[in-house]
């Protein structure tokens, strides 16, 4: 089984990445393509991509909104304020970035939004069903081991019947030391075969679309919609008595 680090020290390293996420992401989708270099063109089209869809599931109908991995909160901030009828949580293992987050929710008077520090394997203080729970930017590449197989549990739990799961994730293992590089975070080993990144403070998983499908088809779900990425792709999934 393919383990994460100690998820303290986990914690610690995206706590220590919190202040310049408020606005790395805007950055990217206001800077000209020909200005970026390809990694971050990369970034930027995930980014993008990731924006168009949840709004367009938010225009289809989407009220109660669940984020795993929600950072800074980046992912669902100009929605909360776009969308006071709609409902939003976001939940991240970093109780830094999360009171970033929380910071931004308040600073908009926002009563539609809740900030909270918990694992994800482990959500049983969350008590609501949501039509859609989403993992942007590759987070759900860095659920391994027990945690992904319990967040996946987790996801069942919460989603409403109606509901659906959105994944971004990373997957063209070609690029992962080029994107490290990058993005200067420090690289212990890659094993391409496996798609598995083991970098100096976390683990991350560059998983096939198709094995990552399969563990929702395991699970009663099927595949709605796939947006290929040059980092990967973004789908969406749904119960499998759900026809969309």
């Amino acid at each position: 089984m393919i383990e994460q680090k100690d998820s303290k020290r986990v914690a610690s390293y995206w706590s220590s990445t919190g202040d310049w996420r408020l606005t790395y992401f805007d950055d990217l989708k206001n800077t000209p393509d020909e200005d970026l270099r390809f990694v971050l063109r990369a970034e930027k089209e995930t980014a993008v991509v990731e924006e168009k869809v949840f709004n367009r599931l938010l225009q289809e109908g989407v009220t109660n909104v669940l984020e795993l991995g929600c950072g800074v909160g980046r992912s669902m901030i100009k929605e909360i304020a776009q969308y006071p009828d709609k409902h939003f949580v976001g939940v991240d293992l970093s109780p830094y970035q999360i009171a970033l987050f929380q910071k931004q929710i308040s600073s908009l008077g926002a009563k539609n939004a809740k900030a909270i520090a918990c694992d994800v394997s482990d959500m049983h203080c969350i008590h609501d069903r949501f039509d859609l729970i989403m993992m942007c930017n590759h987070t759900f590449g860095n659920f391994l081991g027990d945690t992904r197989s319990k967040a996946l549990d987790e996801m069942c739990r919460l989603l409403d019947a109606n509901g659906r799961i959105m994944i971004s994730g990373f997957s063209n293992i070609e690029l992962a030391k080029q994107c490290y590089d990058e993005w200067h975070v420090k690289v212990e080993d890659i094993d391409y075969d496996i798609g598995l990144c083991k970098l100096g403070d976390y683990n991350s998983f560059w998983q096939k679309e198709a094995d990552t499908n399969k563990e929702f088809i395991s699970r009663g779900f099927h595949v709605v919609d796939s947006i290929p990425t040059t980092l990967g792709f973004v789908n969406i999934f749904a119960r499998n008595n759900i026809l969309i």
